[in-house]
């Protein structure tokens, strides 16, 4: 579990690395995972009463990260935070991309012990609460319900600009000219998933 733990720790680091490229002076110091999850909570309580889906992000995943650092069994009230957060989003863009967060760390989680969970044979649904005891096909049906979440608003995401989110997505010189809108980041993205 420990180790699962450590590859959903290193990816969100990854995140949070390429999150704060362009903004390299406001990186947290996650030697104090206290004071991070601490300010991270504070940012994310001003991110929801202000409508910023953009800081909302940024602030989940240094929370998402500091929690991990702090006690590896975190991950789950963590997942649990970033669904409320979500199912609460009025911004369809910020909710697209808070699904595809959630879709990289259940990816993360599965992939981790594929052969452990592909052993099990549980009933599809109801999915249980604890994570740790679906099967392969419960993780994949959560992923594929992630992904139709995160799509779930064609004509929003088509009309939003990649650019108007590049403080909180992995970019290079190519990506807004190869994925002009957060739609073609996310399609993409779930292909490169599933």
């Amino acid at each position: 579990m420990s180790k699962i733990i450590q590859q959903i720790i290193t990816f969100l680091f990854l995140i949070l690395a390429l999150m704060t490229s362009a903004q390299t002076n406001n990186t947290p110091d996650f030697a104090y995972p206290k004071q991070v999850a601490d300010n991270a909570q504070k940012n994310i309580t001003t991110s929801l009463n202000t409508g910023n889906g953009k800081a909302l992000v940024k602030s989940l995943v240094e929370y998402s990260i500091a929690q991990s650092l702090i006690d590896a069994d975190n991950l789950p009230e963590t997942i649990e935070r970033i669904e409320e957060i979500a199912a609460k989003e009025k911004d369809p863009c910020i909710k697209a991309i808070l699904n595809i967060l959630l879709l990289d760390i259940y990816d993360g989680i599965y992939n981790y012990n594929r052969w452990k969970y592909d052993k099990r044979d549980n009933p599809l649904l109801p999915l249980p609460k604890d994570y740790n005891t679906w099967d392969g096909n419960q993780f994949k049906h959560k992923i594929l319900e992630l992904c139709d979440s995160a799509l779930s608003n064609p004509a929003s995401l088509q009309a939003s600009s990649l650019r108007e989110y590049a403080s909180i997505i992995t970019h290079n010189s190519l990506t807004f000219q190869f994925y002009p809108t957060l739609y073609d980041f996310i399609a993409r993205h779930i292909i490169e998933k599933t």
